[in-house]
């Protein structure tokens, strides 16, 4: 028996799923190694794997599946750099999952926008192309999470101004009462100094 023989026997038997099966099977390999070449144990090798343990190659490709899975998780990232000329590049790795939600997301906020051209009033085709209306969703995406609340509430949420005013002080502010030492009145005053002026 040549070495890449036994080696072949020695893959074979380790791909069966148990002891007694892996014995059966080393025995099969042994007889067949006496008139096959190499190549063609090997060929009978993987044959035999097939027979023995048919749902091998599924569970294989799920564990690998599951790896890269897993791989790509453990490297997500997302990088928004400038760059340099007024924009930014936007960078990044997720799982196939990430990318689904992303597209499911995006789908009904990328599609095209035909425009009326003010002069002719005729319908003209969006000139965005694909990336272009991607970005649009995306940036649109964000806008909407904003405008919403949708951020959790410990980080990300639009920041408020909530005033409280006695009913004097807001008829003073209105008639546009000025004291002697203090600021307009009707102008807010933030703790760092900034003038903030009425919303009227």
């Amino acid at each position: 028996m040549s070495p890449d023989q036994a080696a072949n026997i020695v893959d074979a038997v380790d791909r069966l799923p148990l002891p007694p099966v892996r014995r059966r099977g080393e025995q099969t390999l042994l007889e067949e190694a006496g008139r096959l070449n190499a190549t063609d144990l090997q060929r009978a090798a993987r044959h035999l794997a097939s027979v023995i343990d048919p749902e091998r190659d599924e569970r294989e490709a799920e564990k690998a599946l599951d790896r890269e899975e897993r791989a790509a998780h453990l490297q997500r990232f997302l990088s928004i750099s400038d760059d340099g000329v007024g924009g930014v590049r936007v960078k990044g790795r997720g799982s196939l999952e990430d990318a689904a939600a992303l597209r499911a997301a995006l789908l009904l906020l990328t599609n095209p926008e035909p425009s009326v051209d003010p002069r002719t009033r005729e319908e003209q085709p969006d000139p965005r192309d694909h990336g272009a209306r991607m970005w649009d969703g995306l940036i649109r995406l964000a806008q909407h999470a904003l405008d919403t609340s949708l951020p959790p509430n410990s980080h990300g949420t639009r920041p408020r101004v909530v005033v409280t005013i006695d009913l004097s002080s807001l008829a003073d502010a209105a008639v546009g009462y000025r004291g002697a030492d203090s600021p307009a009145a009707g102008t807010g005053v933030t703790e760092d100094g900034l003038e903030l002026p009425p919303p009227w």
